[in-house]
């Protein structure tokens, strides 16, 4: 297990402690997302640059000529794009498909043709997670609408031991406890490593929950958050040193909504370190991307912060019908693209 430099200091609040399985109370209904009037969710006059993504990937995907001047070269569909911008069409993506993928991959799933949708279902992949992850699979909706995976055909069955993928593939597990994002990569590291899940998949997704920061949990501050990402290195350093050919798929931490979106600096920071650290030389599934521009791809903000736009989101950080099913199309393309290597 790696070294624990952040831990609860006290026992979280009941509403913290429930924020992530789904209790909440009726979903704010004042201000449609990106609505500049009273309530709005757009709050661009004051954002200098957008915080979830580090490019716009719009023009990467279609063409992949633009994806080649990327300053970083990092690759993905969320726009950041890879040094030859060779694989333009399905959404800009680097060598061997590494890179960042975003909201771009909603449309790159799209695109995607009946055969390349079908071979996602061969890879065996274990996606460990909590609640918004619930979301993602279609397990259940915000709004009780339906959607994610599920409802495109893609079912995720729990796994328990590494034995079950002699006949499962999408699999799932969740461990750790809410609050405590240590917690959940210790928890990772022991299933991957010392259960030995790693040596019976292809693909490993590893998620926090929005409720591991601000208040009520272990990282209130950014130098809590600087703490995190040192124990994350830690963590993805030994389980691929454990299972080299193994590929990870780093999801950045969902936000919460503009009506509570304290804690959303926190994640946007860890979702910026994923991003940097690799995007390079790995996956990255950018979920805040995903979550923070409308189907326009205008950004939702509050304060220069990006927040999940008002249909994607319920009453906090839990995704509607809507919302799951965007999420999981881009993560569906992430997994895809991790298969092909």
């Amino acid at each position: 297990m790696r070294d624990r430099p952040i831990r609860l200091v006290a026992l979280l609040a009941v509403g913290a402690a429930t924020a992530c399985v789904g209790s909440f109370g009726p979903p704010s209904t004042v201000g449609g997302a990106n609505s500049s009037g009273t309530g709005g969710v757009n709050d661009s006059s004051s954002l200098p640059s957008d915080p979830a993504t580090t490019a716009s990937g719009a023009a990467a995907g279609s063409s992949g000529a633009t994806g080649a001047t990327s300053a970083t070269g990092v690759s993905g569909v969320s726009g950041v794009s890879g040094a030859s911008g060779a694989s333009g069409a399905s959404g800009g993506s680097g060598p061997s498909g590494y890179g960042v993928y975003g909201r771009e991959a909603v449309a790159a799933f799209d695109a995607l043709g009946a055969g390349e949708k079908e071979s996602i279902k061969t890879i065996k992949v274990l996606f460990h997670h909590h609640s918004v992850g619930e979301n993602i699979m279609g397990f259940w909706t915000d709004d009780s609408q339906g959607g994610g995976a599920e409802a495109l055909g893609f079912t995720f069955a729990e796994a328990n031991t590494p034995a079950d993928f002699s006949t499962l593939t999408l699999a799932h597990t969740t461990g750790g406890d809410n609050g405590d994002p240590v917690s959940k990569l210790d928890s990772f590291e022991s299933i991957i490593v010392t259960q030995a899940f790693g040596a019976a998949v292809r693909v490993a997704v590893f998620k926090f929950c929005y409720i591991d920061f601000g208040g009520g949990s272990s990282v209130q501050s950014m130098p809590q958050a600087l703490a995190l990402e040192a124990s994350y290195r830690a963590t993805m350093q030994a389980v691929s040193a454990a299972h080299p050919g193994l590929r990870i798929v780093h999801v950045t931490p969902p936000l919460m909504n503009y009506w509570n979106s304290a804690g959303n600096d926190l994640r946007a920071e860890l979702g910026r370190f994923m991003r940097d650290e690799y995007g390079a030389n790995g996956f990255v599934f950018d979920l805040q991307d995903l979550e923070s521009h409308d189907a326009t791809g205008a950004l939702c903000s509050r304060n220069g912060v990006a927040v999940i736009c008002d249909p994607y989101v319920g009453n906090s950080g839990h995704l509607t019908g809507l919302g799951s099913t965007r999420a999981a199309k881009g993560l569906l393309y992430t997994l895809w693209r991790a298969g092909q290597q």
